[in-house]
Order: C-alpha cells, then structure tokens, then sequence
C-alpha cells in the first residue's frame, strides 16, 4: 500500500476579543492538518522460484494473489496436488525449503509524488524478507508479525 499525506494548514486569524477563542480554534484546524490518501497494490502479482528447487516449472513466473501464500499460488495456478488429499502434504515439504520471489509493478502519478510524505507499507511479509523498489533494497524484514512502513 502507497500512503501519502498533504499538510494543509489554513490557520484563522486571532480575534481580537479573546485570543483564548484562536487556540480553541486552531485545535481542530491542527487535527485536520494531514489529509491521508492511500493505494492498495495487491493486483498484478507474479510469483516463482529462485532457489533450492529442480522444478523448472516453478521458476517460470505464474499470477499471485497478494496477500496470500506461496502454498495456495501454487495451487491455485496447478503445480501441485492438493496437500490435503492422501499424503500429499508429506511430498510437499520442498515448498517451505525453496526461495520464492513476488513481484508487480505500478506506476506513481504526479498528484502522489506531490504529497509531503509518500510511504510504502507492508503487512505480512514472510519472516525473512527482502523487498526492492527499482531495483533497490529498501528494506529487510525479519519477523513475519511485524508491520513495515517504509519511507520513499
């Protein structure tokens, strides 16, 4: 998700009965101050292998459904059994050794890049993660319980 906020302060002037009357007013003016917009990304997902997997079939690019798991996009796109059906799960334990990948792209306007502060954040990245932007890492996660807001 892109979050972005626009400071817009109209302050009203003192009134020169009571300058007790401007603080209380510029209370509320101050509250409104940040006006938040934000941008889910979560379509146009792409997910495969990277690492310790023989499967040529999964270190093609396959469609993702974010958020979710890399268990489900596989199933979901046909490159494996259902886990819950025989002993399924038993031959489906090379998927949590294996490195997967996800990647989307999308486009920031001139009205988002205009904004004060533009932050990207991430919710439920797997425990080890590392997340680019333009080919830049811009963050390494560590604990999947953890919620990232990262500056950009």
């Amino acid at each position: 998700m892109i979050q972005t906020s626009r400071h817009n302060f109209s302050g009203r002037g003192v009134s020169r009965f009571c300058v007790l009357a401007f603080l209380l007013s510029a209370l509320p003016v101050a509250l409104r101050a940040a006006e938040l917009s934000s941008r889910n990304l979560d379509a146009g997902w792409q997910f495969r292998a990277v690492a310790n997997s023989d499967r040529t079939d999964v270190k093609e690019w396959h469609p993702a459904q974010v958020p979710g798991v890399v268990q489900t996009d596989l199933l979901n796109n046909k490159l494996i059994p259902d886990p819950f059906d025989k002993d399924n799960e038993f031959h489906l334990q090379w998927i949590g050794l294996a490195d997967w990948e996800y990647q989307t792209s999308f486009q920031a306007d001139a009205a988002t890049l205009a904004h004060e502060h533009v932050d990207l954040i991430f919710d439920g990245l797997d425990t080890f993660a590392d997340v680019y932007l333009n080919d830049q890492v811009i963050l390494h996660a560590d604990n999947i319980l953890r919620h990232w807001r990262i500056s950009a």
